[in-house]
């Protein structure tokens, strides 16, 4: 009977866990679906026509994040290492109450070279399998596959690694 029990909490464990996205490391085969992203221009961008046959690192975060504010140096620093290669970054900020008023500012006195992207209505982080927390980085491969993704801050180190396994596929 103990058995029994414990089998049916694993089962419905397991079943929670799926209906709500979650997943770790390279378990997760969500296509990276084509939702609008606003640009500070007031254009909309949809990274699926955007990122076509291109490996992609997808970078969630916000002004108001610390640990996103720390890695984004690294992640500056990677892009402009392997953006000849043909790897594409984005950050898709939640900055909603100010936009793109908040990351202007932050953007001013910590610059990148990648594009940064406003999720208004959160439509990219439910498109994308769901987020627990931010920063949250997602790696798509060439076809759009979400191959990995890594809740919280990346070193430098790992994100150069993880690119590289990207380039691998």
């Amino acid at each position: 009977m103990r058995i029994t029990i414990a089998r049916r909490f694993v089962v419905l464990l397991a079943c929670a866990l799926l209906a709500t996205g979650c997943t770790i490391g390279r378990q997760s085969r969500t296509r990276l679906l084509d939702v609008p992203l606003l640009k500070n221009d007031g254009s909309h961008l949809r990274l699926g026509k955007w990122s076509q046959a291109k490996p992609m690192v997808v970078n969630f975060w916000a002004t108001w994040c610390h640990p996103c504010k720390v890695e984004m140096p690294y992640f500056n620093k990677v892009y402009g290492q392997f953006r000849e290669q043909g790897v594409e970054f984005v950050g898709i900020a939640f900055d909603e109450d100010n936009g793109f008023v908040d990351i202007g500012q932050f953007l001013s006195q910590e610059p990148v070279d990648y594009l940064i992207v406003l999720d208004e209505d959160g439509s990219a982080a439910s498109a994308s399998g769901g987020l627990e927390g931010l920063p949250t980085t997602l790696f798509v491969d060439r076809h759009g596959v979400i191959i990995d993704r890594h809740m919280g801050k990346l070193r430098e180190d790992e994100l150069r690694d993880k690119v590289l396994e990207l380039l691998e596929d």
